[in-house]
């Protein structure tokens, strides 16, 4: 009888303990627990938007890339903390934006920096942000607000640049001139624009002011030519008037913008 009482208090206390090792985590599940825990607490996750003043449409296949540095002396080469790219898919600023600090990364000091760039489908960087953003490093959501973009490389021709010569059109929205035209403009001192759309000369009125170009109506010669010349003609005159934005892409070539998107490259 005393064995069969001994026999069940064993069995009772192993099953209390098989009980106690089922509903606890074990160690090392546990410390994993608590760590990913404080990582969530002390993250840091900057959200803001991507603004620039110009009137300019984001062309198809656009990139942007936020990228966050530990701030620094400036001329001093900045260590990456952080980065983000992500394609627009059409959408046009304001874009909204966040990055995520990884909390494990150790830092000198507590500062950092923020830049943000937009490429275009052929990994041209178009617009930069020119301002240095710095802030603190903190935990949680951290509003940076409007981050202002400028075009990449130069602002824009100066006047002295439109005016310097001729410009010779190499593509309208990026297709080459038809093979046997020539299509020419010249902005000239005093405000007027005189050129050839390949079949007819025209002038007109423009002005530039503030990196910002705008035009008057043209006054076109009415020769006739044949139906893809003319209809070239017609599309180069077309993106012309409503041509807001010119810069050099590269070296020498002038590139007019319209707020649609759609160019005339010129040398």
């Amino acid at each position: 009888m005393i064995r069969l009482i001994a026999a069940g208090l064993v069995a009772v206390f192993a099953a209390g303990c098989e009980t106690d090792r089922s509903t606890q985590p074990a160690s090392g599940e546990q410390a994993d627990a608590e760590a990913e825990a404080v990582v969530q607490e002390e993250a840091m996750q900057i959200i803001g938007s991507l603004v620039y003043r110009q009137r300019i449409a984001l062309p198809p296949g656009a990139v942007a890339t936020i990228t966050v540095f530990e701030d620094g002396p400036q001329d001093a080469a900045l260590d990456e903390v952080a980065s983000e790219s992500f394609a627009l898919n059409g959408r046009q600023v304001p874009i909204p934006f966040e990055v995520t600090v990884d909390p494990a990364i150790e830092l000198a000091g507590n500062g950092l920096s923020l830049r943000a760039t937009i490429d275009n489908a052929e990994g041209e960087l178009i617009w930069t942000s020119d301002t240095a953003y710095v802030f603190e490093r903190t935990e949680g959501v951290y509003e940076l607000g409007d981050v202002l973009l400028a075009p990449a490389g130069p602002t824009g021709a100066s006047l002295e640049d439109l005016t310097s010569k001729e410009w010779m059109v190499a593509t309208i929205s990026g297709k080459p001139v038809q093979s046997g035209t020539k299509i020419t403009f010249s902005f000239e001192d005093g405000g007027q624009i005189r050129g050839n759309g390949g079949c007819n000369a025209f002038n007109g009125s423009y002005d530039y002011t503030d990196g910002t170009l705008s035009f008057g109506p043209m006054a076109m010669t009415r020769k006739a030519c044949v139906g893809p010349v003319m209809q070239q003609e017609q599309t180069f005159v077309n993106v012309l008037s409503k041509a807001t934005s010119v810069r050099f892409n590269g070296s020498d070539t002038l590139l007019l913008r319209t707020p649609e998107g759609e160019t005339i490259a010129a040398r």
